[in-house]
């Protein structure tokens, strides 16, 4: 994990804390108890809704970066493509990583 400078207010931010508290209590569970729990969405519903659009399915390939990317619900799906090579994530919270 490569770690950068972080302004420290944001650590002092309700959003932070509570994204923070979820995660250390989830952190070693399965990945859908996860998602059930951290973002209320399914991993079957992300796929479906990235293919809805064919052009915007079509268009995940090669190397990656999501930032932002939480516990990586997005990310997860889009790194079982084929023309996928690699994701990597950036976020503040690294216990939801």
């Amino acid at each position: 994990m490569i770690k950068w400078s972080v302004d420290k207010k944001i650590f002092r931010t309700e959003d932070y804390k509570l994204n923070n508290r979820v995660a250390n209590r989830l952190a070693k569970k399965n990945f859908n108890i996860i998602c059930q729990h951290y973002t209320h969405i399914t991993p079957r519903n992300i796929f479906s809704l990235l293919k809805m659009n064919r052009e915007i399915w079509k268009s995940f390939k090669g190397v990656g970066l999501d930032v932002g990317g939480g516990i990586g619900l997005v990310s997860s799906i889009i790194a079982k493509k084929k023309n996928v090579k690699k994701i990597s994530i950036a976020g503040v919270i690294t216990d939801a990583i």
